[in-house]
């Protein structure tokens, strides 16, 4: 019993923290997005992605199975983006080919 009153908060912190982690990864996504877009401002080019990007996310997740499965790989790759990139501290470089 004092085991799970001591370790509840831990798996709170770690829900806050993987929630975090997506919510930066389709921040992330939106972003990127949005820099391909005739914008004027980097801010409202991010703006205008994460909401093209949801609004497709959600007409995309109506569709049976395959939909969900498409929501899911875009939401881990944003999350694995935020990951790889320590939340955009560095900037990934991928290792040479060898050869």
């Amino acid at each position: 019993m004092a085991f799970t009153l001591v370790l509840l908060p831990v798996t709170l912190i770690g829900l806050f923290a993987g929630l975090v982690t997506l919510g930066y990864g389709l921040i992330a996504l939106g972003h990127w997005l949005g820099t391909r877009l005739p914008v004027l401002s980097p801010a409202a080019a991010t703006g205008v992605g994460v909401a093209l990007l949801l609004m497709g996310l959600g007409l995309v997740g109506r569709v049976l199975l395959v939909g969900d499965l498409v929501v899911g790989v875009v939401v881990l790759v944003g999350a694995g983006a935020a990951l790889i990139t320590s939340y955009g501290a560095t900037r990934f470089r991928p290792d040479p080919l060898p050869g």
